[in-house]
């Protein structure tokens, strides 16, 4: 109940940001906000993997997903806004009602995806697995849980699009001549959720598990011996 209260706070406020910037700035945004999280998403791991031994032992430690993720995001979000700034710095005139409700329709479609990205850097902290009342997913989840927080939205979005429009890597070992297979896909197999409760969050009290290859597969990893 905590992350859908939170993303309903986070709707409301790009909504009323989005009413006073206008429909042009608020789609904008949206693109914007799409865009540096395929950034974001395509290049974390290397810079979370060189964090995490810098942050080990220490009150760090387990955050250099979040850290490399929001950084990555921020810093793409901030460079776009300033180009949007330069290129079109004026408000671009529209009738009224379209400009501001327009603005404000958008900005909730913004927020919706916004609070979907942070409950998903949220999902990769050492944490209880269920977490300001997260859902991890199960055959007695609601259904609304899919939609709502809207962290599998947001995981299906990066997915799609470092398949298909942002696709830029070949994968070295394709495993058939589908598009999301001949390139690499972040999130391929769709275990990004499943993979941080199982082997980052603590379930009843134990420590998080160790991986024991149980994912190769979905992670297109070659068996052990």
């Amino acid at each position: 109940m905590t992350l859908l209260v939170l993303t309903l706070i986070v709707m409301l406020a790009c909504a009323y940001a989005q009413y006073r910037n206008g429909l042009f700035s608020s789609v904008a945004m949206l693109m914007m906000v799409l865009l540096s999280g395929v950034v974001a998403f395509g290049f974390w791991e290397p810079i979370a993997n060189f964090l995490d031994p810098v942050f080990q032992n220490n009150t760090l430690a387990g955050s250099e997903d979040l850290i490399s993720l929001t950084v990555l995001f921020s810093l793409t979000l901030f460079l776009l806004r300033l180009a949007t700034n330069y290129l079109a710095p004026d408000l671009i005139e529209e009738q009224g009602t379209i400009q501001h409700f327009g603005g404000a329709g958008v900005g909730l479609i913004t927020g919706y995806l916004v609070a979907g990205f942070l409950i998903v850097t949220i999902e990769t902290l050492p944490l209880e697995e269920n977490f300001l009342g997260f859902q991890p997913r199960s055959t007695t989840e609601t259904a609304y849980r899919p939609l709502m927080p809207p962290d599998r939205v947001w995981l299906s979005l990066m997915r799609h699009g470092s398949a298909f429009p942002f696709n830029w890597k070949a994968d070295p070992q394709p495993t058939s001549d589908a598009l999301v297979d001949r390139y690499i896909t972040f999130d391929r197999e769709a275990t990004f959720e499943l993979r941080y409760q199982r082997y980052r969050r603590g379930m009843d009290g134990r420590p998080p598990a160790n991986y024991l290859g149980e994912f190769d597969k979905e992670l297109g990893r070659q068996a052990g011996p």
